[in-house]
């Protein structure tokens, strides 16, 4: 599987510069994709890793704009203004409509409700615009807020799925466990930025973080979930946009994909399908492996080493495009259980568990 990181980000650079003349365009993308493998040939990193370095094409962009002192060509700048004047105007219009609209609530508020209301509660002003509440009433804190740092699932017979935007995700098996807890740390949550839902179907349990409001010049919402599970066989979904996945003494059917993330793992899997952008793979088989289990591990550029137990009779297929490859295990084609990994450019083993 080709690594097409690089071709994805010197597209999004041409959008970036199109202010320029299709030639010089041409001409500057040339450059920087030198520079680039230059770059990951020397520093021996990977492309990926290198052009995260780099932060985004549009940033990129700029900078090197304006290190190598190219004008965008006149035209281009009165195209930008003429946008940017529209665009101010709306703002105007916009910022206006929502002013009238405001006094027309403010004069409603004053006018056709009473200023202050008392009662056991404690006391309202302007219809409840502002309230204060008597001390002696305890309240109850929000689910999602700061000061709430964990979830609690109690029902998850079937399915449980977790999906992290941006951050880390950390399955723990706890031997006594009645229920599912998922932390996350306090001081990275944002009200603006993240958004947590929490919902059960007959077929499964969510657990989702996404990102409300991001941009290129601020980050968005970034949450590390640490979720500790009881010891049994459950279905997992863990789906990490580009955090670290880390699954260990857990058992069952479990499918872990992320963009640009590792993935590392130790447990008793029966049906196991691994999926990574550019991350490596390390995964333990701890047990002795079932009869009919089914493994798939499927790296864009990383590594992938899986360790099993050393009488373990597998029916392995093994294809590196152009890493190395090496497994401990005599291929045994009339075996049930099955294991398939496939890695685009990184090295591949199939090693015995010490």
């Amino acid at each position: 599987m080709k690594d097409k990181s690089l071709d994805i980000y010197l597209n999004k650079l041409d959008k970036a510069l199109e202010g320029l003349d299709a030639s010089q365009r041409s001409e500057l993308i040339l450059e920087i994709k030198s520079h680039i493998l230059e770059k990951a040939e020397a520093s021996k990193k990977k492309i990926p890793e290198i052009l995260k370095e780099f932060g985004t094409a549009e940033l990129f962009a700029k900078r090197f704009l304006k290190e190598k002192n190219v004008v965008i060509p006149e035209k281009a700048k009165r195209n930008e203004n003429w946008v940017s004047g529209i665009t101010k105007w709306i703002s105007i219009s916009f910022m206006s409509l929502l002013g009238f609209i405001l006094l027309l609530i403010i004069i409603a508020i004053v006018f056709f409700t009473p200023i202050v209301e008392m009662n056991s509660d404690g006391m309202k002003v302007f219809g409840g615009a502002i309230s204060l509440k008597s001390k002696n009433k305890s309240e109850k804190k929000d689910k999602l807020g700061k000061d709430v740092l964990a979830h609690s699932i109690a029902n998850f017979e079937k399915t449980l799925v977790i999906k992290n935007t941006s951050g880390d995700i950390m399955v723990e098996g706890i031997k006594g466990l009645q229920k599912v807890e998922i932390k996350y740390n306090e001081a990275m949550y944002s009200d603006e930025k993240c958004e947590i839902k929490n919902w059960e179907t007959k077929e499964a349990t969510l657990f989702e973080v996404s990102t409300k409001k991001s941009s290129y010049w601020e980050e968005g919402c970034h949450l590390d979930l640490t979720i500790k599970v009881p010891i049994k066989d459950i279905n997992y979904v863990l789906s990490a946009g580009s955090g670290d996945l880390v699954f260990n003494n857990i058992s069952g059917w479990i499918k872990a994909e992320t963009g640009s993330g590792k993935v590392s793992g130790q447990g008793d899997f029966k049906v196991l399908d691994v999926e990574t952008g550019s991350g490596d793979v390390t995964l333990i088989q701890t047990k002795t492996l079932h009869k009919k289990a089914v493994w798939s591990i499927d790296t864009g550029s990383g590594d992938a080493r899986v360790f099993m137990p050393k009488d373990t009779k597998i029916n392995w297929f093994i294809d590196t495009g152009s890493g190395d490859s090496e497994s401990d295990f005599k291929q045994e084609s009339t075996a049930e259980a099955k294991i398939e990994i496939d890695t685009g450019s990184g090295d591949a083993f199939l090693k015995i568990k010490k």
